[in-house]
């Protein structure tokens, strides 16, 4: 009882403290949807296609001078960078068995970013942030062996080892540069846009042409 006499005699004071005159921030939304080629060229793959789908909030109040500044969330799907090698050892002896490994490599990259844009008010912005990654490589093993035994007498067997696959999750920054030209006033628009990522220790970049809308 004594606590419930507390509480009621605390409410007027929570009414005094309502002010009635706090205004919601001044903001434009965003979302935008790209599509996005990297380069896997680092990892020993090759340049790879994918999407990004970004949410935004941009403050209409200047942070200085023209620019303004936002806050943004993305999901990327960067694609999949293939790479092959191959490695030979010559037989000796009798038979002679020479044998080939092939390897082929998979690379594939999936995150979230999560950072903050800065805008010129016209058409040019930069970005930057963190990037919750995670990178996958798959590596499938053939080993051909070829036995001579003479001259025009020759065999072939062929084996697929297990294949091998390893999942690195990190963080890691990244920065980019931008540029959108509106086609319906500043509601819609098309975009292109350049990001630098550092992943295990490698960079990345890609470039991506999108369209945004704005609310």
């Amino acid at each position: 009882m004594r606590l419930a006499a507390l509480a009621f005699s605390l409410l007027p004071l929570c009414g005094y403290s309502y002010d009635d005159d706090l205004e919601a921030p001044d903001v434009t939304l965003y979302v935008e949807a790209h599509g996005v080629r990297s380069d896997f060229s680092e990892f020993d793959g090759d340049n790879a296609n994918g999407l990004r789908l970004r949410f935004g909030m941009l403050f209409n109040e200047p942070a200085f001078s023209r620019w303004h500044w936002g806050v943004e969330g993305g999901l990327n799907q960067f694609g999949e960078g293939n790479s092959t090698s191959s490695t030979t050892e010559p037989g000796q002896g009798f038979p002679v068995i020479s044998e080939t490994t092939r390897r082929n490599t998979k690379t594939r990259l999936n995150g979230f970013e999560l950072g903050a844009r800065l805008y010129d008010s016209e058409i040019f912005y930069l970005r930057g942030g963190a990037f919750i990654y995670s990178l996958k490589e798959k590596s499938e093993v053939t080993v051909t062996q070829i036995i001579s035994t003479g001259p025009g007498s020759t065999s072939t067997s062929t084996a697929y080892l297990t294949p091998e696959s390893e999942t690195i999750s990190s963080v890691s920054p990244y920065i980019g540069a931008g540029i959108v030209y509106p086609i319906i006033d500043k509601s819609a628009s098309v975009l292109l846009e350049y990001n630098y990522y550092y992943i295990d220790n490698k960079p990345l970049d890609n470039l991506a042409v999108g369209i945004e809308f704005r609310f």
